[in-house]
């Protein structure tokens, strides 16, 4: 049987390799896993990662053509005979498709039960598709910074997928000061941010003192190298990254990957060497049921919600999913970037 897929052709920018088939295979359904009809699928900045090729020497050769996206919202129509779980045909269901296993924007999505979660019932398809890698990734680092009710929190790079999610998180914990970076002042203060510090007019490390806490949303250089200068005197601040300082704009090759992977040593090394150091985490994902579990739980107790651009969703067409793409590649997203498969679309 063949599906409509949004696909990446080859390693380049997204105008040129992303695009949409409609005679992609579908997957048959396997002995432990269950087939999804896909309602909605998220883009993540690994997607851009990904398709530019930056990857390829953390992952084994790729094959072209492959479906875009893991993060996904449907519903149930096969379970395979030993699929682990309680979930039968016509759940609704949010996941994050593991990454050969096609991936998810497409009609039909093969999905492991152990990276599924039933779809709360308040949520539509489209919020619930924002949370998966985005919520884990929030949770994760919210959970390394411990942060302590009063204390003051710098959340960089507020307006994106992570970053929204986190500044919500700091202020449900009780965070008496949340500062953030973003060009969107209006944007980020609506979540809750009380100071904003626009990025391309000023540097954060210059302006904003006294800080707890710093969870990096983004993984450049500036942030592990200058963090200590917003931390509070004669006391250690902890410093929480979700991308080790530029992970995502390695360019890829060997000799490029060995050298940033030195240099983030280095920047470690140098730190810890600094009077009242900071503690320097990063986090771990746990794809999984639970983690997707307590993603969800969250979301239900009020401690934040999905925050979707405002230019989604994206119908699932050619030209809406590669301006999606490109969107995303560009860094111009303000909350997470949906793609919303409607059931007009299935029946084309």
């Amino acid at each position: 049987m063949m599906m409509r897929a949004a696909v990446v052709k080859a390693y380049g920018k997204a105008e040129n390799v992303v695009a949409m088939v409609s005679d992609f295979a579908a997957p048959t359904c396997e002995q432990d896993k269950m087939l999804v009809r896909v309602r909605a699928g998220a883009l993540n900045a690994g997607d851009a990662f990904v398709f530019s090729g930056r990857a390829r020497m953390l992952l084994a050769k790729q094959k072209f053509p492959y479906v875009l996206a893991g993060d996904i919202c449907g519903v149930v129509e096969e379970v395979g005979p030993t699929c682990a779980g309680n979930f039968k045909v016509g759940d609704e269901i949010v996941a994050e498709v593991e990454f050969d296993s096609q991936q998810g924007l497409a009609e039909i999505a093969l999905v492991d039960p152990a990276r599924a979660v039933l779809k709360p019932k308040r949520l539509s398809a489209v919020e619930a598709a924002a949370l998966p890698t985005a919520g884990m990734t929030a949770m994760a680092a919210f959970e390394k910074a411990k942060i302590q009710q009063g204390e003051r929190v710098l959340v960089l790079g507020g307006s994106g997928g992570i970053g929204t999610i986190a500044l919500q998180l700091a202020k449900s914990a009780g965070a008496s000061f949340v500062a953030t970076t973003s060009r969107n002042a209006d944007f980020v203060s609506e979540l809750g941010a009380d100071h904003v510090v626009d990025y391309t007019k000023e540097n954060w490390w210059e302006v904003l003192t006294d800080m707890d806490v710093v969870i990096d949303c983004i993984g450049d250089d500036a942030a592990m190298t200058n963090c200590h200068q917003v931390f509070r005197k004669n006391q250690r601040g902890r410093f929480v990254t979700v991308n080790p300082a530029g992970l995502h704009s390695s360019a890829g090759s060997f000799f490029e990957t060995a050298a940033l992977a030195l240099g983030v040593m280095g920047r470690i090394v140098r730190q810890k060497m600094r009077r009242n150091a900071p503690t320097l985490s990063t986090i771990d994902i746990d794809v999984s049921s639970e983690a997707l579990e307590t993603v969800m739980a969250a979301v239900e107790a009020g401690k934040f919600t999905p925050v979707l651009d405002p230019s989604g969703p994206f119908p699932f067409t050619e030209k809406s999913v590669k301006d999606a793409a490109i969107r995303l590649e560009q860094h111009r997203a303000k909350g997470k970037i949906v793609i919303e498969i409607s059931e007009a679309d299935m029946a084309k």
